[in-house]
């Protein structure tokens, strides 16, 4: 709400990317539930035609070549971004994936990850959390 009401940004100038389908269900229904008429964009359907009022949610290879004011990755946990199990390279193409998302943003990234999941278990923030920590301009932890 802070983004729409005090910095005045249109919904279709903010967008919620995650790395798995699972984070981009959750926040598609928390939009949805907070009254926001938004949708879940796949892969093709980027574009969309007139001015639309909802919020976008997509995932980080949809989301390519496109521009918002405001951009929130979701999901920032180990395991989930970068996926476990991958190797070296595989890492570093993951950490090139969060490069397109963070990219895609004008003016503000926001990153998310949770502390626990919805069984209580302890969830590790990103290693790309960790790297970012000495290349950012501001960088708040906020629980």
């Amino acid at each position: 709400r802070y983004l729409l009401n005090f910095e005045k940004y249109r919904p279709s100038e903010i967008c919620i990317l995650a790395r798995n389908s699972m984070y981009r269900e959750m926040a598609y229904k928390a939009l949805k539930e907070a009254g926001d008429q938004s949708h879940i964009i796949k892969l093709g359907l980027m574009e969309t035609t007139g001015e639309n009022k909802s919020g976008r949610v997509s995932s980080l290879h949809s989301a390519k070549g496109h521009e918002y004011a405001a951009v929130f990755i979701v999901g920032m946990v180990d395991g989930v971004f970068p996926v476990r199990g991958l190797s070296p390279a595989d890492i570093d193409q993951e950490r090139a994936l969060l490069y397109v998302g963070v990219t895609r943003a004008r003016d503000i990234v926001y990153l998310s990850y949770s502390q626990s999941d919805a069984n209580g278990r302890w969830l590790e923030r990103s290693r790309f959390l960790r790297e970012l920590t000495t290349s950012c301009d501001s960088l708040v932890f906020r629980q």
